[in-house]
């Protein structure tokens, strides 16, 4: 019984592992069409050095990506490229339609966190007796607020 329930968590956390390189590797290519090794270097400078996907990982990812119609070969060089081949990846529009799906997701899963997080941990603080320590929460909470609130208006029309 054990066992299995080790597999599935094993099973659970592969999912999640691979859904999290699928996001990044949608949202890198999101930026510029990129080859494997860019792809690689990139999540190792964002998680500042933290991780670096294994090729063994990320090819078969990006092979999986293609044949789901996701990316798609945007060139094929094989003159001066050490190893054999670069192959360069650009999204296709299912991938940028995952992507915005991906991105709907993620507002709604960190809205719910920082609902659960934030405001509730102002609460208790405030229940507790912290009232200063909740009032210096929500003086960096406001700021932050105020800075997204200006990055959000260069990137969306406001209604």
């Amino acid at each position: 019984m054990k066992m299995q329930e080790d597999e599935e968590t094993q099973l659970k956390g592969a999912k999640a592992f691979r859904e999290s390189l699928l996001w990044l590797v949608l949202r890198i290519l999101a930026e510029k069409p990129s080859h494997g090794y860019e792809i690689m270097k990139k999540i190792e400078e964002m998680t500042h050095g933290r991780w670096k996907p294994a090729a063994g990982t990320l090819y078969p990812l990006l092979d999986s990506m293609q044949n789901e119609g996701l990316i798609e070969i945007k060139s094929y060089e094989q003159e001066g490229v050490r190893g054999g081949k670069k192959i360069v990846y650009g999204l296709t529009t299912n991938g940028w339609l995952l992507l915005k799906d991906q991105l709907i997701n993620k507002i709604s899963i960190y809205t719910s966190m920082i609902n659960y997080i934030i405001l509730g941990g102002i609460e208790s603080m405030k229940k507790q007796g912290f009232q200063s320590e909740a009032n210096e929460v929500c003086s960096n909470l406001m700021e932050w607020i105020a800075k997204l609130d200006e990055q959000i208006g260069k990137y969306c029309e406001k209604k």
